[in-house]
């Protein structure tokens, strides 16, 4: 028996592996360019080990797929219960701009618990550009997508609940569009980040350079960054989405949110499944 749950425990570890080595071609790479060679590669396998674990690399970004919407059910079930304890209720009789502030905390916290940044962004992204490509897999994906979109219904009416509010309309509708947003908030962070990264690379070799010729005024050569798209830049005393590129962006999640809901009644009546 002991042997038999060791076999078991170790193939879920070799699956483990593969699948956390595909989730970094992926990222790093692209999902085209997602080879067997370059997962085994990356996880420190033989093609041998990744076919008996995976019989077609489809397979394994199946897996991929389930284990990412998973994570980020699990998730958000973990924020709903915490939620819960905490106790933390705006009135529906309170102040509209009390309400909005609500949405806002607790929508921000439930960004910021799912990991706001290039991992998000690209992983998705590449997730439903192979669902549109390839129908037949994008098949297999609709049950964990629905699994996930039913899990972040839930997420969207406990923000509302929290905030003293309930939905007007439909609630699937309003999740997808967040979930643009959030992507493309995701995005614009990560582009705006990269950019900044880049150009403070570039300054030190600059002044490296100078340094090495000793040339100690360079504030003619010194200009900052153009910003994209005109971002405003994020906040150094804020974290998360709340310091981030695209502030801006996500805020008008929670406009949205305000706008598709009205002071909650006696009890929640919204279905979360409509």
């Amino acid at each position: 028996m002991r042997r038999k749950e060791a076999r078991a425990n170790s193939r879920l570890d070799t699956q483990d592996r593969l699948i956390a080595a595909c989730r970094d071609v992926i990222v790093t790479e692209g999902a085209e360019n997602c080879s067997v060679e370059k997962i085994c590669h990356r996880a420190g396998f033989t093609r041998g080990a990744f076919y008996s674990n995976f019989s077609t690399k489809e397979e394994l970004f199946a897996a991929l797929a389930e284990e990412e919407y998973t994570r980020l059910a699990d998730t958000f079930t973990q924020l709903c219960e915490r939620w819960r304890t905490r106790g933390e209720r705006v009135k529906p009789k309170a102040p509209e701009s009390e309400q909005i502030e609500a949405i806002r905390r607790f929508l921000f916290e439930a960004i910021d618990s799912i990991g706001f940044g290039t991992s998000l962004y690209l992983i998705h992204t590449e997730l439903m550009t192979r669902a549109v490509r390839d129908p037949a897999w994008g098949v297999d994906l609709s049950g964990v997508n629905k699994a996930f979109i039913d899990k972040m219904s839930e997420v969207v009416v406990s923000v509302l609940h929290a905030a003293g509010r309930e939905l007007t309309t439909p609630v699937r509708p309003i999740v997808h569009s967040a979930i643009a947003i959030i992507l493309r908030g995701a995005a614009i962070h990560e582009w705006r980040d990269a950019a900044r990264r880049h150009h403070e690379r570039e300054l030190a070799e600059l002044h490296a350079r100078a340094a090495a010729l000793g040339i100690t005024d360079l504030s003619y050569a010194l200009t900052e960054p153009e910003d994209l798209e005109g971002e405003a830049p994020p906040d150094p005393d804020e974290t998360g989405v709340a310091g981030s590129f695209s502030r801006d962006i996500i805020e008008t999640l929670v406009l949205l949110l305000f706008a598709a809901s009205a002071p909650r009644r006696r009890r929640l009546r919204h279905d979360v499944t409509e």
